[in-house]
């Protein structure tokens, strides 16, 4: 089931199922783009929600129905992942697979973030790619992030690129890595809890001392954002 809420001033909830037109009850991501349209990533497919009416995407070179991501570019091009590896995009209406992936792929289930016409895409433990969305051309990353284990890519909205590993928080500027303080060295039960709206910032949970601290891009570091004690 998926449910759907309104920030207007009186809530509205609206709650769909496979008898609406929903491809699966299996959801594991929601986004709503540019234009308002809702997208909803299945067990069964990646589908659109225009107000009325849900369209599933297919495309015969699929090799799993299920996604788990979706991301905008600066073309309006929603982006996800299957399963499998497989990165795909709708463009004009349709799925398409995202073939300049395929001989880069080496393991089933890469990670990507989007900001703009950029992305940054994880492979494995220790090879991640930058990609720019204008003529889809990789270049390999390289330098002491990938040292560790590569856990999550991501672009915040000032440009600047970060590298979650399995220990650190890398940031990434011009090609030259920074680490960013040892009070926010990785431990065991940390989460991260990413802003993909608005903001598109990075915060920390930290479960040893149970604060929360966000990324500054004013002062340049993480800073204070909440105790949960």
């Amino acid at each position: 089931m998926l449910s759907l809420h309104s920030l207007a001033q009186q809530p509205i909830a609206w709650h769909f199922t496979d008898l609406d037109g929903l491809p699966s009850q299996e959801v594991y991501n929601v986004m709503q783009d540019k234009r308002g349209y809702i997208w909803i990533a299945t067990e069964q497919g990646l589908c659109r929600y225009d107000g009325y009416r849900f369209k599933t995407y297919d495309n015969a070179e699929i090799n799993s129905p299920a996604v788990n991501r979706i991301e905008e570019d600066y073309q309006g091009r929603i982006w996800t992942k299957n399963f499998n590896g497989q990165v795909l995009y709708v463009e004009r209406d349709s799925l398409k697979l995202f073939q300049q992936w395929n001989k880069y792929q080496t393991r089933t289930f890469p990670d990507f973030d989007i900001y703009a016409n950029k992305m940054l895409i994880i492979d494995n433990l220790t090879t991640a790619y930058r990609v720019d969305l204008k003529d889809f051309s990789f270049k390999k990353l390289k330098g002491r992030a990938f040292e560790d284990e590569l856990q999550q890519p991501y672009i915040t909205s000032d440009g600047i690129e970060w590298m979650i590993t399995k220990h650190k928080v890398i940031k990434i500027v011009n090609g030259n890595e920074y680490n960013i303080g040892n009070e926010n060295e990785i431990n065991d039960g940390d989460q991260f809890i990413i802003e993909q709206e608005y903001n598109r910032n990075i915060l920390i949970f930290h479960n040893n001392t149970r604060k929360i601290t966000k990324w500054s891009p004013k002062q340049n570091k993480f800073v204070d954002f909440a105790d949960l004690h």
